[in-house]
């Protein structure tokens, strides 16, 4: 790194001491100077090619193909359009640059196999430009004539997909007039020299001969340096390559042949007019051409002048002759060229638009010319290099400058020359140079150059104007002559010929001969609107200043790199440094400005948003987000580097690093995070692959699954058959199978086994109780077996059970069975009795000693002394069915007792044999009636009582009664049961616990009463579907009428 850098001295000394060490190549920042080493250092090779490609542009040490992949790089990962502007006087090595920027761009952009085409086309369309366009000159033996700015079109993987080139100011004057020591372009000599005799001769041209008048007035021909047999043999190739048509080649080569014939038809004046005066030459040309001989020589004689709708033809003079011959030449040869790169665009293919893209343009422009005798051509390049390097100072200095200003960041300025005062001198529509010519050239009648030397002293001499002079102000210049001081010098322009070149005209009888050209492809470079068209065109200095405008408005939208180019030498001799030659290169370049600028600046600078989408990936704590704002998330960014505060800058908008090597480092982590998160993508990616092939593994393994079962299944019906057909003839499978048929000769012997595993199994499992279940499946064979059998056990297991029984427990289920008898389905109240065992005294004990007592002393029979039920019963009177008495009634084996309750006497003996039937309801009330024979004058009629054991005391009443001999006649009275909708609540118990009488609490509608009622001690009673309430402390509420009141039974009808 160069210490002193404000001296220029020093800075030249360091690129000399390089060079001297075969080292061309330098850096100031991101700028590459270019030194012409005259020689081949080999250093433009496949494996250098390989060796940068992928690299940052300060790992390995500077050259051309690092300044390519860097702009190649940013262009692909950023997203942002580039340019490589390439300056530097003639014979400074741009064009070599330029061709090789381009090879590393074609090598090592993305190759799908795509666009293999377009790439082998955009470098064979070099030596063919080359051919056309380029020249020897006394600085550059292969200088480019005319600017080309060539933009490539890339997909968005980085593919080159178009190509498109654009040129700028071809210098056509050299087809007729070269300077000493000069060539015409390289296409003339290589047609000459190309070793194909039969072609020269078809073309009209004598081979290897140099002396023609368009390519002799530089006294050189052949030149060492130079081989032309080789390169039109590579201009041959690249034809090929490029899809130019043989057509379209030979017409290129007839217009080249028809040119240097054309320069050698001569004129001689007779009287007024001039005359051709070899005839013979002319007419090759009209062949070459391909048009009409006669009308090739008027139009060149003469030409026609339209005037108040007149048309009239004047005649031209040699000297006008001669001078109408070179611009037919000129113009011919311009629009030749033209044409040939507008071929070569459309071979590069349409422009992509099937998806985002970027684009790489490369501006090859000639370099700034000072020559011994500088004209029109030398002031538009030196125009368009005012130009080049107004953009250089405007996006390198000036903008760095403001932007450090306008973001606030510390920084001491550089003073700088700003060229803009010239450019608008030359520029300016008003007041400028070219505004002068023009005038000139539309002023009226015929305007000489003289006149525009003098509107030029009118406007700028005299010292109007510090840059320009003439011999008005100085008299030591040439009375022809103006001098401006360009950015790269003082220039002296001679005005000869600024307003012809200026004008660009061709007479239009020139132009109707050459549209009736039997040549169709050289008839298409004339436009037939020409000859119809009353406007003047536009002069050669207005389409220049707009093409130069087009040109800057193109660069200013890309992201530019530069390759400063230095000429060493004007002997272009390798090894030779002049250091005078190259310190003033080095000022007029504005290297040492780009320096100190470089030293005090920073080196990159990126706005926040674009910065953090780019390296958010680096910091944790920004990626994959961050929430706060961009200028704290590229500060998070910069920290991670840990690197000094004076490394990196964050202003405003934009963040700024200032050393190379911390942008490398930054740019390294970047690399490492990628590869992070790559491996993490490249994971998901391949857990989704491999889901995706499980998937469709899993579907078609369901599927051969599915086949597989399929084959199986019909493997098993067809097993399965052969087994059935096996299993049939085998007697006791066979017997199996017709087991349900009468016993024959094929299932007896499976029959005789059914039997005997039946009895072995049923002596494992024969019930020792009544209650246990024959729960053993009984087959069909051995069914009435089965059913006799369980007859026999369920008896036998009874007469056990019977024989077992004590005779109180045998009389209680006797009298069950009684009950059964009686009442199954005929009362209501029948189901609910059944769990509920019988008692022999349905009274309290102390009540049954009392009444034991009583009936002791009242039984007179011995007969009567056994007791066979006890309880206590509701008399209902037969006059008052409201009045209700409670009556003790003791049943004896001979009668019937009533007692009064609670003084126990005997209130009347009825003998069982004086009953002839009982009567009950079908409903859950407890009244029964006792029925005596009504012939009986003495019978004091039926008995009816109420008691809540109605089913046990009939029953008792009818064992009784059965034993004396007599047998009642029990009646159920009333809607049938069966017919009965029964209530749903009755099975909720037996008995009520506010009652005095364990009651079912269904048996009436009066349930239904409050708590308050029933605590209160209120007892219901039914009496014949009557249901009164009886409060136990006053007595039925019959005699006592206030808590009478009657209520309908439930769902009982009465």
């Amino acid at each position: 790194m160069l210490e002193n850098y404000t001296d220029v001295d020093v800075f030249v000394e360091n690129l000399k001491s390089r060079f001297e060490a075969k080292l061309n190549y330098t850096y100031i920042r991101n700028i590459l100077i270019s030194i012409n080493p005259f020689e081949d250092l080999g250093t433009f090779t496949s494996d250098l090619i390989d060796e940068y490609s992928n690299k940052s542009l300060f790992e390995l040490p500077p050259h051309l193909y690092a300044i390519a992949n860097q702009a190649y790089y940013t262009m692909k990962e950023e997203t942002t359009d580039q340019c490589v502007l390439i300056s530097g006087e003639s014979g400074a090595g741009k064009t070599e640059a330029s061709k090789q920027i381009l090879q590393f761009l074609v090598a090592k952009s993305t190759d799908t196999g795509k666009a293999v085409m377009i790439r082998d086309r955009l470098l064979q369309s070099n030596p063919i430009l080359e051919a056309f366009g380029n020249a020897k000159t006394t600085r550059n033996d292969n200088s480019s004539r005319f600017g080309k700015y060539l933009e490539c079109q890339f997909d968005f993987l980085g593919e080159v997909v178009n190509g498109r080139m654009m040129t700028y100011l071809l210098e056509k004057s050299r087809v007729t007039t070269q300077l000493t020591g000069e060539r015409n372009f390289h296409i003339f000599y290589m047609l000459l020299l190309s070793g194909d005799d039969a072609l020269c001769r078809d073309l009209g041209l004598e081979a290897n001969k140099l002396d023609y008048r368009y390519i002799s007035q530089g006294g050189v021909g052949m030149v060492e340096e130079l081989d032309d047999h080789s390169e039109f043999l590579t201009v041959m190739s690249a034809f090929q390559q490029c899809g130019i048509e043989e057509q379209e080649r030979l017409a290129l080569f007839r217009a080249c042949a028809g040119i240097l014939q054309l320069g050698e038809v001569d004129f001689q004046q007779q009287g007024d007019m001039a005359a051709v005066s070899n005839t013979d030459v002319l007419q090759m040309v009209a062949a070459a051409f391909s048009v009409d001989l006669v009308g090739l020589t008027h139009a060149l004689t003469s030409r026609t002048v339209e005037a108040r709708g007149e048309s009239l033809v004047k005649h031209l003079s040699k000297d006008e002759a001669e001078t109408t011959r070179d611009g037919l030449s000129k113009s011919i040869y311009k629009r030749m060229f033209a044409w040939l790169v507008e071929r070569l665009n459309a071979s590069f293919g349409q422009e992509y638009t099937e998806g985002r893209s970027t684009t790489m343009g490369l501006l090859d422009i000639y370099g700034f010319e000072v020559l011994q005798s500088n004209g029109f051509e030398q002031l538009c390049i030196n125009y368009a290099n005012e130009r080049l390097q107004q953009l250089f100072v405007n996006l390198t200095l000036k903008a760095e400058q403001e932007e450090y200003e306008r973001e606030g960041v510390a920084w001491v300025g550089v003073e700088y020359f700003d060229n803009k005062i010239i450019c608008d001198l030359i520029e300016d529509a008003k007041s400028g140079i070219f505004a002068a010519l023009d005038d000139t050239c539309l002023g009226p009648g015929e305007q000489g150059d003289d006149v525009f030397l003098k509107a030029l002293d009118a406007r700028f001499g005299q010292n109007k104007n510090a840059l320009y002079s003439s011999w008005a102000d100085n008299k030591k210049l040439q009375r022809d002559s103006f001098v401006l001081k360009h950015y790269a010098g003082d220039v002296a322009y001679d005005v000869a010929g600024f307003v012809s070149k200026n004008n660009d005209l061709l007479f239009r009888d020139l132009v109707r001969v050459m549209l009736d050209s039997k040549d169709t492809v050289m008839a298409k470079w004339f436009d037939e609107s020409e000859l119809d068209s009353k406007k003047r065109p536009p002069t050669a200095s207005t389409q220049f200043r707009r093409s130069i405008k087009e040109l800057m408005e193109t660069l200013m939208v890309k992201q530019p790199s530069y390759v400063r180019c230095i000429k060493p030498n004007q002997q272009k001799h390798a090894g030779v440094w002049d250091q005078e030659l190259v310190t003033h290169q080095v000022k007029y370049l504005g290297l040492m400005e780009v320096l100190r600028v470089a030293r005090a600046g920073y080196c990159y600078r990126r706005p926040f948003e674009a910065f953090y989408q780019r390296y958010k990936s680096v910091c944790k704590a920004t990626w994959p987000s961050y929430p706060g704002p961009l200028s704290e998330a590229a500060k998070l960014i910069a920290d991670t580097l840990k690197v000094d505060e004076s490394e990196v800058a964050v202003g405003k908008t934009k963040i700024f690093i200032k050393q190379p090597k911390t942008l490398l480092a930054l740019e390294n982590s970047l690399v490492l995070a990628r590869h992070r998160l790559a491996t993490h993508i490249q994971a998901r990616w391949r857990g989704f692959v491999q889901r995706r092939k499980y998937l469709a593994m899993r579907e078609a393994a369901i599927v051969c699954q599915k086949h597989a079962r399929v084959g199986l299944a019909k493997r098993a019906v067809s097993r399965r058959r052969r087994a059935g057909q096996t299993i049939r003839t085998c007697d006791f499978i066979f017997g199996f199978m017709t087991r349900t048929q009468a016993p024959n000769g094929h299932n007896e012997r499976f029959v005789a086994h059914v039997k005997r595993e039946y009895l072995i199994n049923l002596a494992k499992s024969v019930p020792n109780r009544l209650v246990k279940r024959w729960v053993r499946p009984i087959p069909p064979v051995v069914a009435d077996t089965d059913a006799l059998l369980r007859d026999l056990c369920r008896r036998n297991l009874a007469l056990k059970y019977r024989l077992k029984l004590s005779p109180e427990r045998k009389a209680i289920l006797t009298a069950k069975l009684a009950a059964h008898e009686l009442f199954k389905g005929r009362k209501l109240i029948y189901e609910s009795s059944v769990p509920v065992p019988f008692d022999k005294y349905r009274v309290e004990d102390n009540e049954a000693q009392r009444i034991a007592e009583a009936f002791a002393k009242t039984s007179q029979q011995e007969e009567d002394r056994e007791v066979l039920y006890m309880t206590v019963v509701h008399k209902m009177d037969r006059t008052n069915y409201g009045h209700v008495r409670s009556d003790v009634i003791v049943v004896t084996n001979d009668a019937l007792h009533v007692y009064g309750h609670p003084k126990l006497k005997l209130k009347m003996r009825i003998p069982l044999t004086s009953l002839s039937k009982l009567s009950v309801s079908t409903l859950y009330d407890g009244v029964i009636v006792l029925h005596t024979p009504s012939d009986d004058k003495k019978d004091r009629g039926d008995f009816i009582f109420d008691t809540p054991h109605v089913v046990e005391f009939a029953t008792t009443l009818f064992l009784a009664a059965k034993a004396k001999g007599v047998t009642y006649d029990v009646q159920v009275r009333g809607t049938p049961v069966t017919q009965m909708q029964r209530p749903q609540h009755h099975t909720e118990g037996l008995s009520d616990p506010h009652s005095c009488f364990p009651w079912p609490r269904a048996v009436c509608g009066c349930h239904g009463a409050s708590a308050q009622e029933r605590q209160s001690g209120h007892n219901c009673v039914l009496r014949w579907g009557i249901a009164v309430w009886q409060d136990k402390a006053r007595g039925p509420s019959g005699s006592s009428g206030p808590s009478a009141r009657n209520c309908q039974p439930h769902g009982i009808s009465c």
